[in-house]
């Protein structure tokens, strides 16, 4: 079925009435959201049963005076990361206990730390599960950076209505679903369902939707890293940051559904989630494909790098790799898209680190059909 076919009797459950619409005649809207997505549950605690040495009183402070037989290694890998009150009662226990307790003590202040700001975003949506409190309060950071730039790819209305549907209940975030609801203008075109790319092409295109357009739910609930993290260097014994320690990597680009693509160069780093260009390559790419031709819009996130928080929009495109070796297949992309006036501050193209995948998945197949290296890549 048609994703714009849908029964419009719920068109309130995913309206805000804050928003004017245009006089542009919309889709019908679809039915209830709250019916496909049903709440989570919580997992169980892990077990935290864990053999630690005999309590020691005065504690120890020496690593000299500590047993080999006792336990007192810090990492505590049998707790699950996100799991805060465990983690809290473990280094409560481990000081108590009195081995090494000065280490457990820092570690104890950093999760506290880290769980006063969970709470914090718990305490403004406490009827919302955490993800869904959390995916709100990164909505509304994003709603007031764009605001602060006068929002020029106008998307606060989307932006004011899906926060107006997570807090009412008619939305709530399904972490790793792969669901992704369609929003225009304000208003919801298509209920959570599996992302189709196909379908997203197809109603983006029938919209003309260059602007106004987001698509809910595929990405993280709270800011995405964009870090510039690079693994190459010239000195492996250099710690120092410096882009000269990494390299570059030349990428082919076009806009899915087109055959003109251009081949642009990017600073290969493995610490961002998306590849990142400028609005001059878009525009670029537009002027090669001719009129007609547009580049659909797809979402905005909220990204961290080493120093600050941002938002950006994001596109779908089409990438491969386009160096030495190269890769066959065009794989359809999310990229974050720069305007040009922050170029002297973010002064590269990034690659995110979706090439590495390409290239270790194509000599995967390749090999296992039985070629070489030099069959599959040239």
């Amino acid at each position: 079925m048609d994703r714009f076919t849908a029964n419009a009797a719920d068109n309130n459950n995913y309206q805000n009435p804050n928003v004017q619409l245009g006089p542009e005649p919309l889709p019908p809207l679809p039915p209830s959201v709250a019916s496909v997505c049903p709440p989570t549950t919580a997992s169980a605690k892990e077990n935290l049963s864990v053999k630690l040495g005999p309590p020691q009183n005065p504690p120890v402070t020496d690593i000299a005076n500590v047993l080999q037989e006792w336990n007192w290694d810090p990492s505590d890998q049998d707790i699950d990361r996100d799991d805060l009150d465990s983690m809290i009662e473990r280094c409560n226990t481990r000081i108590e206990t009195g081995i090494l307790p000065e280490i457990w003590q820092r570690k104890l202040e950093d999760i506290v730390a880290q769980k006063e700001v969970k709470d914090a975003i718990q305490r403004a949506e406490p009827e919302l599960p955490f993800e869904t409190a959390l995916r709100v309060h990164t909505l509304r950071e994003m709603q007031e950076m764009i605001e602060s730039k006068n929002d020029p790819y106008d998307q606060l209305d989307n932006l004011k209505s899906i926060i107006f549907a997570y807090i009412n209940g008619h939305l709530q975030w399904n972490s790793g679903a792969n669901e992704a609801s369609f929003w225009f203008r304000g208003q919801c075109i298509s209920s959570p369902e599996n992302f189709d790319l196909d379908d997203y092409y197809t109603i983006a295109r029938r919209l003309r939707a260059e602007t106004s357009f987001w698509v809910e739910g595929l990405n993280e609930a709270g800011p995405a890293p964009m870090c510039a993290v690079t693994e190459t260097r010239t000195n492996p014994y250099d710690i120092t940051f410096a882009p000269q320690y990494s390299h570059w990597i030349d990428f082919e680009i076009r806009i899915p559904g087109t055959e003109r693509s251009m081949k642009l160069e990017f600073f290969e780093d493995s610490g961002s989630a998306f590849p990142t260009i400028w609005t001059d390559d878009i525009s670029n790419l537009l002027t090669l494909n001719g009129n007609g031709t547009i580049v659909p819009s797809f979402s905005h996130v909220l990204y961290s790098t080493l120093s600050t928080q941002d938002e950006a929009p994001t596109v779908i495109l089409e990438m491969k790799v386009a160096g030495n070796p190269p890769t066959r297949t065009w794989f359809p992309l999310q990229v974050m898209v720069k305007p040009m006036n922050e170029k002297t501050n973010f002064k590269h193209r990034l690659s995110g680190k979706w090439w590495r995948y390409a290239v270790l998945n194509e000599q995967s197949r390749g090999l296992h059909a039985g070629n070489t290296l030099d069959d599959i890549f040239f």
